[in-house]
């Protein structure tokens, strides 16, 4: 039995076991129609959609790359990273994603958690560990999609400052530095 937590506070506790594929389906398009801000609707996926994506990858990374490469030129003169074109160049690469003919279509975004651990307590993701700390520009697209549920989106609180490495070993130098002439 699994124990969901709702957004306005309700508790589901549903056999998942029980579910069959299209009862899941149907409750999880009830919860996207409920609380549109939370969860999406299921999509079913096929080879058609796999081929467009594809095809709409193409110009899709050409301009993105560009973009990221003038965004690169533009930040080699901007110590903050934070200039106007700099800004602009960056809203573009992601208005790419989003555009209605090219961008990524609906249910195909990268579902991967990769780089991310889940806590999960009472069916519920009260936390979330970074394996490996890398620096992202804007928020990653995080979305769970599981045996045991999908389309919770996930809203990480983030910085813009670079994460610092472990500090392996502190060095104390105190004392006179000798060249090698002054030694022999």
């Amino acid at each position: 039995m699994a124990r969901y937590t709702l957004p306005d506070g309700r508790v589901l506790d549903i056999d998942l076991e029980q579910l069959s594929s299209e009862d899941k389906v149907n409750l999880q398009n009830w919860l996207a129609e409920t609380y549109p801000d939370n969860f999406d609707r299921y999509i079913e996926k096929d080879i058609q959609g796999y081929t467009a994506e594809l095809f709409k990858g193409i110009p899709r990374g050409g301009l993105q790359t560009l973009a990221s490469s003038a965004e690169g030129i533009v930040n080699l003169f901007d110590a903050g990273n934070d200039s106007e074109i700099g800004n602009s160049l960056r809203a573009f690469q992601q208005s790419l994603n989003e555009n209605k003919y090219i961008g990524i279509g609906e249910g195909y975004e990268d579902a991967k958690l990769d780089n991310f651990e889940l806590q999960i307590t009472d069916g519920r993701i009260t936390g979330v560990t970074v394996v490996n700390p890398i620096a992202y520009r804007d928020f990653p697209n995080m979305k769970v999609q599981s045996e045991t549920g999908y389309g919770a989106r996930l809203r990480p609180i983030m910085s813009r400052t670079r994460p610092q490495g472990k500090v392996l070993q502190i060095v104390d130098c105190v004392g006179v530095v000798y060249s090698s002439e002054e030694v022999n």
